[in-house]
């Protein structure tokens, strides 16, 4: 048998077969942890934080919230000094029968989101639309103070 010069190579952090099953193990509980939360996933989470996104324009911002599911009546909407919060809650009661089994599921959760908007937004005319569960903003920004020189008297 024919050495060569060239070193062996190995990995400095190769892992032994006992370590494997170790890890494996591990992995196998995250997964059996986060499966367990689905077949009653919505009852386990009390408070959602809606995605949005923010955008401008010359005029305006834009604020574009996601609210899957819910409905006009349960959204509120408030602006606080320049914090703008927005607030919806969902509940929902399924109920299933069949021949064999008899199935009711409740859940209750809440969405809260709060934004702290700039000094040239005009909050007082503020408009809000929801559709097809995003919740749209339009926040008209003020007119900027024009500068204007005043002229200084000697008298």
């Amino acid at each position: 048998m024919v050495r060569n010069n060239l070193p062996s190579f190995r990995y400095k952090n190769q892992p032994s077969i006992s370590e494997i099953g170790r890890e494996g193990d591990i992995i196998e509980r995250v997964f059996n942890d986060f499966y367990s939360l689905l077949p009653d996933f919505p009852s386990k989470i009390k408070n959602i934080v809606p995605r949005i996104d923010v955008s401008e324009s010359n005029s305006n911002y834009y604020i574009e919230a996601e609210l899957p599911g819910i409905e006009l009546k349960d959204v509120d909407v408030q602006v606080n000094g320049n914090v703008l919060s927005i607030r919806a809650k969902k509940e929902s009661n399924t109920e299933q029968k069949e021949k064999s089994y008899y199935i009711q599921e409740r859940y209750t959760g809440s969405l809260h989101r709060s934004i702290s908007l700039p000094n040239s937004a005009d909050i007082d005319n503020i408009s809000a639309k929801l559709q097809d569960g995003i919740l749209r903003l339009t926040i008209p920004k003020k007119e900027r103070a024009v500068t204007k020189n005043i002229e200084i008297s000697n008298e």
